[in-house]
């Protein structure tokens, strides 16, 4: 990993004793600071309650004074200059000056409010992959094919996106769980109670405990605030709710065939009558109500139906809201639940309806004005040879380069700072304030040639407990041997205890640290211990894993 920020050296990061691997240290780790016993103020030493014992009044008066530089002006002045260097913020007042007036549109203004050329933003928010389970057999840019669960047979519009669009192999995401992640991948930032509460359970997180949200705000208030138009198709949805029987994956997956005029009949539930609904007031309000929530029962291709047939409307109509956030979830997969299709179809499910959505804008007028940024909401700290929070990102537009590799070290955060630079909006906080937009990707000498979806390779309807069609092979689970058979049941018990995580007003908040490891046996074997770890692990001992407690 590349230090901390673009500016870090090229080294393996050593954080020495006392830490943890997430680089936080505990109180119990640090002791006490205490200002008594430093010879120097530059040897600092830790302190213990027994170290402070020692000292005595009187050796608080004698010590005073006499240990301590005085600083001056001149190295406060010396000092500061160097933490604004460190941290790249000389260009923070020119990054956040004010618009000048007559300057001719280009794809990435230089400054907020100037014009671009590009009027409409789309923001796809999917689920919890990392770069390597993905793109790691790209055969190009910083991957590693030993570590790819998803590869080309399963996501073949991701690859053709990441060969066709800037190739960003080096862009994270600040989240660990769902939680917390779609905080930070829609305001910038996260409040401290949610980082404290996210994960082990997430018994208080989410959206829907008001505490978890922070003050300033998401970028569609920032939108909505600056009078930029704006539709959310299912983020922030904690409930579908409609007349009963609500159905299965299958039913949902019958409903699609037919409302995309691949099977005939009519739909288990006609579109509409199953109604998203946000605890927010502003997201409810903007909310296209007939697409779904985060349910895990309802594929991905349906939303995608659901968003074109709407899309469709709005080019007839010629009135597309500038900012459009879609919600694309069933990359997190369901693991190996009984009733859901496997992991490998599952991912295989959201990859075609990121490739409809694209091919669907980019055959339209909008296309000519659009960009459509695609990130993970958190990457569930998953195997990846950098780091667990890099990801599978894209930015995709008339106005992005083609075929180049950016390197550049990139978070979320820059995404929205880019977000926000296209559509005229200033910064929420201090954290997209200090990002700086993804300019280097951009072109003004676009090429509006579209996106053609790549048909999935494996059966979308591929359900756990079913043989993989022949056709899936290449992606298929390794057969169990008698051997390996007791700890694929295991881990199938395991799974259905947790069914329930992944229906109609889900959370989808298993446990990351389970789930990561049943997905890689789930795709990659029962035989094949889990990146870093020497045997394959039951879930009871992966439950005592001290990553399944954070």
């Amino acid at each position: 990993m590349n230090g901390v920020g673009a500016l870090g050296p090229d080294r393996p990061v050593n954080i020495g004793g006392g830490y943890d691997k997430s680089g936080r240290q505990d109180w119990q780790q640090v002791g006490s600071i205490s200002m008594i016993p430093f010879t120097s103020n530059k040897n600092i030493e830790r302190q213990t309650d027994i170290d402070l014992e020692k000292w005595t009044d009187e050796d608080l008066e004698k010590r005073q004074d006499k240990d301590f530089e005085i600083w001056t002006e001149q190295d406060l002045e010396k000092w500061t200059d160097q933490v604004y260097k460190d941290n790249n913020w000389f260009g923070l007042k020119d990054l956040n000056a004010k618009p000048r007036h007559n300057k001719k549109p280009v794809a990435m203004p230089e400054r907020i409010g100037e014009p671009s050329t590009i009027k409409h933003v789309f923001y796809i928010i999917k689920e919890n992959r990392t770069y390597d389970q993905v793109l790691g057999d790209l055969g190009r840019g910083n991957s590693d094919p030993t570590l790819t669960s998803f590869g080309q047979d399963v996501t073949p519009n991701a690859h053709q996106l990441a060969n066709t669009f800037p190739l960003l192999d080096n862009l994270y995401t600040p989240g660990f769980h769902s939680a917390e992640g779609h905080q930070w991948v829609t305001q910038a930032t996260d409040t401290d109670y949610e980082e404290k509460t996210a994960g082990g359970g997430d018994i208080r997180s989410y959206w829907h405990d008001p505490m978890s949200n922070a003050p300033t705000g998401a970028i569609w208030n920032n939108a909505l605030a600056h009078n930029v138009t704006t539709v959310n198709f299912g983020e922030t949805a904690n409930v579908f709710s409609g007349p009963e029987p609500f159905g299965n994956w299958t039913s949902w997956y019958n409903d699609y065939l037919i409302l995309s005029g691949q099977k005939q009949g009519s739909p288990h539930v006609p579109v509409g009558d199953y109604k998203a609904k946000s605890d927010f007031p502003v997201m409810d309000s903007i909310m296209y109500k007939s697409y779904p929530n985060d349910s895990l029962a309802i594929p991905d291709v349906y939303r995608a139906q659901i968003f074109q047939d709407k899309f469709n409307e709005y080019v007839k109509n010629n009135d597309l809201p500038q900012f459009t956030t879609i919600y694309l979830p069933d990359d997190h997969t369901s693991g190996i639940t009984k009733g859901y299709p496997t992991p490998q179809a599952m991912v295989a499910d959201n990859d075609q309806a990121v490739g409809k959505i694209v091919d669907t804008i980019s055959h339209s007028p909008y296309w000519k004005d659009s960009a459509i940024f695609i990130t993970e909401d958190d990457t569930q700290n998953g195997t990846d040879h950098v780091d667990g929070h890099r990801e599978p990102a894209f930015v995709i537009s008339p106005w992005a380069k083609r075929g180049v590799i950016d390197s550049h070290y990139w978070t979320t955060n820059n995404m929205i700072r880019s977000m926000e630079q296209i559509l005229g909006l200033p910064p929420m906080n201090q954290n997209d304030a200090a990002a700086d937009p993804m300019s280097e990707i951009f072109t003004d000498q676009p090429d509006f040639t579209p996106y053609n979806l790549v048909p999935n390779k494996i059966p979308l309807n591929w359900m756990n407990g079913q043989p993989a069609p022949q056709v899936a092979t290449s992606a298929a689970t390794p057969a169990a041997t008698p051997a390996t058979q007791q700890m694929q049941n295991d881990w199938d018990s395991w799974s259905d205890q947790h069914k329930d995580d992944f229906g109609q007003n889900s959370k989808i908040d298993t446990n990351t640290n389970e789930m990561d490891h049943a997905v890689w046996y789930a795709t990659k074997g029962y035989d094949k211990p889990y990146p870093g770890e020497d045997k394959v692990l039951t879930p009871d001992e992966v439950e005592k894993q001290p990553e399944s407690h954070k």
